[in-house]
């Protein structure tokens, strides 16, 4: 695997195959912990080289690679005055 999407979703094999291109594997990463509230970033992730995989159910999803960011999912409704969701 030559290169990863932003948003693409990867099985273990396949994120191992190109963590080996990067010359790392699953084995030497560990699972990092992020809560960036700001950037909508939460949960656990493995962070090398500029790329951000987060741990989804059985696979790992990319949210940012060295040349895009995820990218704050805005509300597309007005918000109500009870309403818990933020701005």
């Amino acid at each position: 695997m030559k290169s990863v999407k932003l948003y693409q979703n990867l099985t273990e094999k396949q994120l191992n195959a190109f963590l080996k291109t990067l010359g790392t594997s699953i084995e030497n990463e560990k699972l990092v912990e992020i809560k960036k509230e700001k950037e909508d970033l939460f949960g656990d992730f493995i962070v090398t080289n500029g790329y951000k995989f987060k741990k989804v159910y059985a696979e790992y999803q990319c949210l940012q690679t060295p040349t895009e960011k995820h990218v704050k999912a805005k509300l597309n409704f007005p918000k109500a005055a009870n309403d818990y969701y933020k701005k």
